[in-house]
């Protein structure tokens, strides 16, 4: 994926570098002929609480007082931890612990958290579900990642330690909070999406998607992922 749509710097410097892209071959053709599956999207609707959506009204404010005073003011830290409020959001955990209700969800399955502290809340209700887990983190030690290779676990408790690179066995995906780059959302989406040899597989995806009467990045991604989601049904269905 040589683009990305939020660094043109980086996006010149590869096709000076590698020069043009000479072949395409996207997700869609990669189900077509069978090397990945399609998935099912499921997106689960949350509301931040009253003190987290205070918060950011607080910080949109003061994003239009800096671009007021200074339109080519910086305001990338205001931006980011706004996005950090709703990636933590509270109101997310009632939809995380009915979702673990459901044993079938948490049969192969990753869980995308937001950071570790966030995760240590969803790892309180896989203790009680009763489902065989365990952490994956950047510094843990690799036996943990092989103990859901060999299916010793069913579920993979990370933040961004597995989205790209991992070949693994892997049928749904649990994205409790998302990058804002859809490159980053299709390596996690990756790793669900390969077969295995089973040609008739379909994986599930269950996004969180913040309840907003605006456009925002969530409404996108949602929009984008259903999209991509039929088409690729379809596709497989030919």
């Amino acid at each position: 994926t040589p683009e990305n749509e939020y660094d043109d710097d980086a996006t010149t410097f590869l096709f000076d570098e590698l020069g043009p892209i000479f072949f395409n071959y996207d997700l869609l053709d990669a189900i077509k002929d069978e090397v990945l599956c399609p998935f099912e999207y499921y997106p689960i609707d949350y509301d931040p609480s009253k003190k987290e959506s205070a918060k950011a009204h607080r910080l949109w404010m003061a994003i239009e007082a800096k671009k007021k005073e200074n339109p080519r003011a910086n305001i990338e830290d205001l931006y980011r931890r706004i996005s950090d409020i709703y990636k933590k959001s509270e109101g997310k955990l009632p939809e995380i612990e009915k979702l673990l209700r459901d044993s079938s969800i948490l049969d192969r399955c990753i869980i995308f958290g937001p950071e570790k502290e966030f995760n240590s809340k969803t790892k309180e209700m896989l203790v009680k579900s009763k489902v065989r887990w365990t952490p994956y983190y950047g510094e843990t030690d690799k036996k943990q990642l092989d103990l859901y290779r060999n299916q010793s676990v069913d579920v993979l408790l990370t933040c961004k330690a597995v989205s790209e690179g991992m070949d693994l066995h892997v049928n749904n995906i649990i994205l409790l909070s998302s990058d804002k780059t859809k490159l980053v959302t299709l390596q996690r989406l990756g790793r669900a999406l390969r077969t295995h040899g089973d040609v008739t597989k379909v994986a599930k995806v269950y996004d969180f998607i913040r309840v907003s009467d605006n456009e925002t990045a969530d409404s996108n991604r949602r929009e984008w992922l259903e999209n991509l989601s039929e088409e690729g049904l379809k596709a497989r269905r030919g």
